[in-house]
């Protein structure tokens, strides 16, 4: 058995500790969507979704899910910082971070597809950001029933 440590982390980035724990052990220094860094001013590099799949998926999202992808949508192509969305969803961090894992699985599994959004770190303070293109955006906002 390997020699166990403890580290101080701040609990803002503790499921980013643990999200990095879990991958496999070869593939920790692969840069995956949430470590890449996503400037403000650039807009997100992902395809737009079929508009009937994101329709389909929006349809069949939690509420919680369903704010978290109207704050992206009413914001296309901007940075928008975890802090932010967790107010929008109106979740705690880790709650926003396990809906999100929820509705990444359900994504890859359902549609074949990665989630509609691409998620990274801004350059200017490091925050963890994410961002919508504006095509699925205008889906989104098009299937809202608050309007």
């Amino acid at each position: 058995m390997e020699d166990l440590v403890q580290v101080l982390v701040p609990k803002s980035r503790l499921l980013d500790v643990y999200e990095l724990l879990s991958r496999p052990v070869g593939s920790r220094h692969d840069r995956s969507d949430i470590s890449k860094e996503v400037p403000e001013e650039d807009a997100p590099a992902r395809a737009p979704w079929p508009p009937e799949m994101l329709e389909r998926h929006y349809r069949k999202s939690s509420p919680p899910l369903k704010r978290f992808l109207d704050h992206l949508a009413d914001n296309p192509g901007r940075a928008v910082p975890i802090g932010e969305l967790n107010e929008a969803v109106g979740y705690e961090h880790h709650q926003t971070a396990g809906m999100l894992s929820a509705a990444s699985r359900r994504v890859s599994n359902r549609y074949g597809l990665k989630h509609p959004w691409v998620a990274g770190k801004r350059r200017d303070d490091g925050a963890k950001c994410y961002t919508m293109n504006e095509e699925d955006a205008a889906v989104v906002r098009s299937l809202r029933t608050d309007r």
